[in-house]
């Protein structure tokens, strides 16, 4: 999450380089929140599309990192 458009991005995309270095494998799909502070309701919640992509995002890691 990040107040900027970009800034959530921009961070996964940096902390990729290194764990790649270190062989580590990375989940190849990113889920980055910007202008969280707009887009989340009072209570954390997201809004239905962003929450159901977040969703899949994780049903799609859940296998990954069992390999």
């Amino acid at each position: 999450a990040s107040p900027s458009r970009r800034g959530g991005l921009q961070g996964l995309l940096q902390l990729r380089a290194p764990l790649e270095c270190l062989h580590m494998h990375v989940f190849p799909k990113y889920f980055a929140l910007g202008e969280a502070g707009q887009v989340l309701a009072p209570d954390g919640t997201l809004p239905p599309v962003l929450d159901q992509e977040l969703r899949q995002s994780a049903e799609e890691f859940l296998p990954f990192s069992r390999s």
